[in-house]
């Protein structure tokens, strides 16, 4: 009903700006068209006036009634033709020189009201005051007064009956008139008929409308209450010292513990220990002066135990604030079981992979701790040249591993004090093809068989098993390949001393970018020699 009275109203204040436009348009127009018709009356009097001025000079210049010549013949018909009631000539002195009264000679014009000094003026004169008898009373004059050329001072003043041009533009102002009231009867019922029409669309689309907010509104208190999140409105008072609850859903009431009535229009302190605790007074204080969203954690102690919350609290355009508080305590306690898990995995994996090294230095004892010493100090280069931690921890499992391949190997090739030869040496070159066929069944978390695989390849192409070269070679077995050489030199063997580290390290330098990756030799050296570092 109230959509009604609404449109109504607007119907009503339709169909008077309608009706008033064409009124306001008539009231606009009036003066400038009674002006242009005046303007027409006026024309017609100069013209009068002018053709009647000629008549009275002669070519001499001479004024025609002062030379006593006889205007009376003229007169009469002068008058007829322009409409004329009655002609005057005035001297500068205001004296009457002229009159086609003959009475009104030698008079003074001020006593018949014409004492205007200007060489040309115009005028309506509404009624026949100052008018010889023969005008008809009541009639509407034009009054001309022009100046005679040729006679300073002399002025023509004719009378013209002008009741019939008055009349017609009073008739016309009258037509347009009615032409605007009829104009504005039509644009009115043009006006109540669309009015109606879009009142009555309006209406129901009003009434639509308003269904659908009403659903809408259902909708959304139903999705409110029913979320799996708690949800708490605030209202900020006394400059955001203080902030005071608005609202909450059903999953906040069992969340906090308190009813919604209970809550609403009190401060957060009163109604809600554990957000002081935690310290969620201060979150909103900071949400509502910055404007950012913040996401804060928190516990609630519960008997002997405690329960994990997650707050994020942002702010609206409306200025409240809002916190979607959330139960996390059996995600928390999941991920507790799988960083639990996770550790034991990860002892059982380093206990694995320590078992399998041992068989390796068991099989090779002159190499025994070689795995060892070059995983620590490849994980020492790759933590220098800021390799992730991800891949530093598959460095070190490949590097635990890297010789697994030589389990492959005869042990009497392994154990043998003397130099090898050349086919011996070939079935040595086979241990990080081994090594990898070994590992890849394994699901690690690392490419630690393509790491193993590849050690001994070099950036040139001369390496081995594949003769890989430059990026095709991973980062990770750049790295090893590195660690592999400097500790196996720096090693003593049964067939050889180990080399100074001077030796060492002018060996890996004098070959940088061409055998070894030129940033994991710099890295070395820094090591080795800056940082001290120590292979055992």
């Amino acid at each position: 009903m109230k959509y009604g009275n609404h449109t109504q109203g607007l119907l009503a204040i339709a169909i008077a700006a309608v009706l008033l436009m064409p009124l306001a348009l008539f009231a606009l127009l009036y003066p400038s068209l009674e002006n242009i018709l005046y303007r027409q009356i006026e024309w017609h009097g100069m013209q009068v006036a002018g053709h009647l001025a000629s008549s009275l000079v002669l070519p001499g210049g001479e004024l025609a009634a002062s030379s006593g010549r006889d205007l009376a013949g003229q007169e009469v018909q002068l008058r007829h033709a322009f409409n004329l009631m009655k002609i005057r000539v005035v001297a500068a002195d205001n004296s009457i020189v002229y009159s086609s009264a003959a009475d009104e000679v030698g008079r003074t014009a001020t006593d018949f009201g014409d004492g205007e000094k200007a060489a040309t003026a115009f005028a309506i004169l509404q009624d026949s005051r100052g008018v010889a008898p023969a005008m008809a009373a009541g009639a509407d004059i034009a009054r001309v007064s022009m100046a005679l050329e040729g006679h300073d001072g002399l002025r023509l003043v004719t009378y013209t009956d002008v009741s019939d041009l008055v009349a017609a533009k009073d008739a016309l102002l009258g037509k347009a008139a009615i032409s605007l009231l009829a104009l504005a009867v039509v644009f009115l019922t043009l006006a109540f008929f669309v009015a109606r029409l879009a009142n009555r669309r309006i209406t129901r689309h009003l009434a639509v409308g308003e269904d659908l907010l009403a659903v809408s509104e259902t909708r959304f208190q139903e999705l409110f209450n029913n979320m799996t999140s708690g949800v708490i409105v605030f209202a900020a008072r006394d400059a955001g010292r203080q902030f005071v609850v608005l609202g909450c859903n059903r999953t906040a009431e069992q969340l906090q513990g308190v009813r919604q009535e209970q809550a609403v229009g009190r401060p957060v302190e009163e109604c809600f220990a554990d957000f002081v605790q935690a310290g969620l007074p201060g979150v909103l204080d900071r949400v509502w002066r910055s404007g950012r969203q913040i996401r804060h954690s928190y516990t609630v102690a519960a008997g002997e135990g405690e329960l994990f919350r997650e707050a994020s609290v942002y702010k609206l355009s409306s200025g409240e604030l809002v916190a979607l508080i959330d139960d996390v305590t059996a995600r928390q306690q999941a991920e507790e079981g799988n960083r639990r898990t996770m550790k034991k995995l990860r002892r059982s994996l380093a206990g694995t992979i320590e078992a399998l090294a041992m068989m390796v230095e068991t099989r090779d004892p002159y190499t025994a701790g070689h795995q060892r010493r070059s995983t620590n100090l490849a994980r020492a280069i790759a933590e220098e040249i800021g390799l992730e931690s991800e891949m530093i921890d598959g460095i070190r499992m490949a590097g635990a591993l890297h010789d697994i391949g030589k389990l492959s190997v005869p042990a009497e090739i392994l154990s043998k004090p003397g130099k090898l030869g050349p086919l011996e040496f070939n079935l040595v070159k086979i241990h990080p093809q081994a090594g990898y066929e070994i590992l890849k069944g394994i699901d690690f978390p690392w490419p630690v068989a393509s790491i193993v695989l590849q050690h001994h390849e070099r950036l040139d192409g001369s390496g081995y098993p594949a003769g890989l070269a430059g990026d095709d070679i991973l980062i990770e077995a750049r790295v090893l390949a590195v660690a592999d050489v400097v500790e196996a030199m720096a090693s003593h063997r049964p067939y050889r001393p180990a080399s100074s580290l001077d030796d060492v390290l002018r060996e890996i330098e004098n070959h940088s970018g061409t055998l070894y990756d030129q940033q994991v030799v710099e890295a070395c050296s820094r090591l080795l020699r800056e940082r001290r570092f120590r292979l055992d």
